[in-house]
């Protein structure tokens, strides 16, 4: 009873780990992913001897790629366990193929393959297996999937459980014209929970006629402000050379003087404000649209709406300099 319960206790925690959050919603998506997770059906202890995770990107009609890595956590030999841990017998790495079945919108019927690489403590060899199974759709986002594969890397079967759910969905709704046919729109909902993206009516509107209704002129300006520049001018500091003769216009002596020198800040422009002034010719123009309202479950309605739009032309311009 022990062996028994831990087993299924086992295959649930890997069941919950492997909850995929970008699973497909197959009424409408075209493309969605998924983990599976599998268990050897050999194993006699409390605990598999192997397991395996698949990442897969699934198809509208349930078939699709995936990628899966396979565990070997131990070999037994005459009821006896003589070596463990993850990978410690080996693993391998594959990618597969599936193809599915659909029958209605719930089940999906899968049949497929793969190929890939697998190693052992010896060598590494070619790997491959086979897989079928069966994915219930048990709303449109969310799905559970069981299934059974057979690969040479455990040389044996292996049962396989996955589920998930779909945080991103594509959905499309069907609106009736005035005729009683139907077209669709597709909407993209973020959420589960938002229904925000799928309206119970929609709206498309057809230009019927424009006028218009009123006209004038409109004076706007800009300033720009120039601060006053200012400039270092430096004056004095020459150097005077004097020199001193006899009567007989000898020379006697040297004197050697300098002028001060003087540094002054002076202002060669003055601070001034410029407003550029610009006059327009403002036309505004009303266009009309024919409004019609697409409803899922009656006959569509029509009203008039209208928008405003403003057109300027520049007709004048001039500016001032204040200083």
């Amino acid at each position: 009873m022990k062996i028994s319960f831990l087993r299924v206790f086992f295959c649930f925690a890997i069941l919950f780990i492997s909850l995929d959050l970008f699973a497909q919603d197959t009424e409408v998506s075209s493309l969605g992913y998924g983990f599976e997770t599998s268990f050897s059906l050999k194993s006699g202890y409390e605990m598999p001897d192997s397991f395996s995770i698949s990442f897969q990107g699934m198809f509208d009609l349930g078939g699709g790629l995936s990628l899966d890595f396979i565990a070997l956590n131990g070999e037994y030999q005459n009821g006896n366990i003589y070596s463990s841990g993850l990978l410690s017998n080996g693993g391998g790495l594959l990618g597969s193929l599936f193809l599915g079945f659909p029958i209605g919108n719930i089940f999906r019927p899968y049949l497929g393959g793969g190929i890939g690489y697998g190693w052992n403590p010896e060598n590494g060899f070619f790997a491959w297996k086979v897989n079928t199974g069966l994915t219930a759709w048990v709303t449109n986002s969310w799905y559970l999937q069981t299934g059974a594969t057979y690969d040479n890397v455990r040389k044996g079967f292996s049962i396989t459980l996955g589920t998930g759910i779909k945080l991103f969905k594509t959905v499309t709704d069907y609106y009736r014209n005035a005729d009683g046919t139907t077209f669709k729109r597709t909407w993209n909902n973020i959420l589960l929970w938002d229904n925000s993206g799928t309206p119970n009516r929609i709206y498309g509107d057809e230009f019927t006629s424009s006028e218009v209704i009123r006209q004038y002129r409109q004076t706007t300006n800009d300033s720009v402000y120039n601060p006053a520049q200012y400039d270092v001018m430096t004056s004095g500091g020459e150097i005077l050379r004097t020199e001193f003769l006899d009567r007989n216009g000898i020379p006697i002596g040297t004197a050697i003087t300098s002028t001060p020198k003087k540094t002054e800040i002076v202002q060669t422009q003055e601070a001034s404000l410029t407003t550029y002034y610009y006059v327009w010719e403002v036309t505004v123009t009303r266009n009309w649209y024919t409004r019609t309202w697409y409803y899922k479950d009656r006959a569509p309605t029509i009203e008039r709406i209208y928008q405003d739009v403003e057109s300027a032309v520049l007709v004048d311009n001039w500016s001032r300099t204040i200083r």
